[in-house]
């Protein structure tokens, strides 16, 4: 069992070598292709997580920033556990709905030591890079940080080139 509170490299590193080489949704189809995306997964079904978005008050912020009056709440389905270690990435792309009422994913990032692994949103020609290593790196105390992002919203993870950057995704 590893707690991320306070991981150092070597609790990482063997929660990296615990989890399985990680694919991607592409028309329906799961796909693994290493040229496009390196990372290692863990399914729901193998890892335990006391986290909750509500706790932490994610959900309302969602939830008030992605909708309207019509639809008041969100639910928030747990997906997977994400590790990119150093050398990987993800290239550019667009999610994949898991269901018919998929509209999004949360992701949420938990602090750990890491260089570069940004996360890069584009959408509607504009776009913005979120670069958590100054956030993490002068926390105090544990610390979380997140993106939520509709299903049209283009993303990529850029290289990591030190440490380990580790997710927990959400469907919305």
């Amino acid at each position: 069992m590893t707690s991320l509170v306070g991981a150092d490299s070597d609790d990482l590193n063997a929660l990296y070598r615990a989890c399985k080489p990680a694919e991607f949704g592409w028309n329906g189809v799961n796909i693994f292709d290493d040229s496009y995306r390196k990372a290692a997964k863990m399914d729901l079904t193998c890892f335990a997580t006391l986290f909750d978005p509500r706790s932490f008050g994610i959900h309302d912020q969602v939830s008030k920033a992605l909708l309207t009056w019509c639809f008041p709440t969100v639910g928030m389905e747990p997906y997977k556990l994400y590790v990119y270690g150093k050398g990987d990435f993800f290239k550019a792309h667009k999610d994949t709905p898991r269901s018919q009422d998929m509209f999004g994913s949360l992701v949420v990032v938990l602090r750990t030591l890491n260089e570069r692994g940004q996360l890069v949103l584009r959408h509607d020609e504009k776009e913005w890079t979120i670069d958590l290593t100054e956030t993490f790196a002068t926390a105090i105390e544990p610390t979380v940080c997140f993106v939520a992002l509709c299903s049209d919203v283009e993303h990529e993870v850029l290289t990591v080139t030190l440490g380990y950057r580790v997710t927990l995704t959400y469907n919305l």
